[in-house]
């Protein structure tokens, strides 16, 4: 189980070691990374003016990239993680991708918030050229992540072949810290006031009947899986809009973590993730993991090339 975590300057990827470590997976490998972006946050000054702030600018970035990788290495030894790290060159969100193609990563975690913090060299939103971008599973860790403790997690499904291959990989991941996963099923059945919705409503109370026993039906069968997996489950179908019922499947459980499988990514697939996947990732404040198929998803969008920069890290 390869997992990459995504390091920033500031330290805000403490979040995102903190909650994967406690997921527990089996025999996890961890690899820590921060990009460096040294092009120019402005332009504009003139060939030669930004040719010299450009070289500065290079250094101040390097420099600060290989504090941030020594301090993510000694904070990983502190937690009792065996971690490699490595440097790379370009945006954070597509060197990330790139890496994770080229070396069969399993999960991308991050922190997902950005706090404005002056002096970041992370800095753009991450997470969502992430879950837009990357065509591996992501973990959006968000605010302060404790150390310790068990995760109550909610598992969002429509009951897609998709969702189902997402719960199917959930499963084999084998995450131990999720101490119970509640799974839901949002199923809006209400009708408007205008005049044709009251006469369909009128027509199809048997179909709506059915829908509702066939989707309670397949969210006790995700249940049952979890439960033979060795997971504490519960399910239901909740009558909201999707956003709404994951609000409070999230805020009655008190989970720590929404966990979705979630289709497409990049440009042209953009409409694939889903609303609603998209919302979940960027818009909410609890952390988030979206789990994808890489053999199901559409091809990767080619990115920059990168590269570990040339000048080794200290080992001490």
């Amino acid at each position: 189980m390869k997992i990459l975590v995504g390091v920033d300057t500031v330290g805000h990827y403490q979040s995102a070691l903190n909650l994967a470590r406690r997921l527990k997976f089996s025999d996890p490998r961890w690899i820590l990374a921060h990009s460096v972006d040294a092009a120019l946050p402005i332009t504009g000054f003139g060939t030669g003016m930004e040719l010299a702030y450009g070289v500065e600018y290079a250094k101040l970035a390097n420099d600060a990239a290989t504090d941030a990788i020594i301090a993510a290495r000694k904070d990983a030894m502190a937690k009792g993680l065996v971690a490699e790290d490595i440097l790379l060159a370009g945006n954070p969100a597509r060197a990330l991708t790139y890496y994770a193609d080229e070396h069969g990563v399993d999960l991308v975690a991050v922190h997902s918030e950005q706090k404005g913090r002056v002096g970041s060299l992370f800095l753009g939103s991450v997470s969502k050229g992430l879950a837009l971008g990357c065509p591996h599973s992501i973990l959006l860790a968000k605010g302060e992540i404790a150390q310790e403790g068990p995760i109550i997690g909610v598992f969002a499904t429509d009951h897609s072949e998709y969702a189902n291959e997402a719960l199917q990989t959930l499963i084999a991941l084998k995450p131990e810290g999720i101490k119970c996963i509640h799974v839901i099923t949002a199923l809006h059945m209400g009708f408007g006031s205008a005049p044709e919705h009251r006469d369909l409503s009128k027509h199809v109370p048997t179909l709506m009947d059915e829908l509702k026993e066939e989707t309670k039906r397949k969210t006790d069968e995700a249940v049952a899986k979890l439960r033979v997996a060795g997971f504490e489950a519960s399910g239901e179908v909740i009558d909201a809009a999707t956003d709404d019922a994951i609000r409070d499947a999230m805020t009655l459980h008190k989970a720590d973590l929404l966990i979705m499988g979630a289709h497409g990514h990049g440009f042209w697939h953009r409409l694939t993730l889903g609303s609603t996947s998209l919302h979940q990732a960027i818009a909410e404040p609890w952390s988030v993991m979206l789990i994808r198929q890489p053999e199901l998803a559409p091809e990767a969008n080619a990115v920059d090339t990168v590269v570990p920069l040339q000048n080794p890290l200290p080992t001490h």
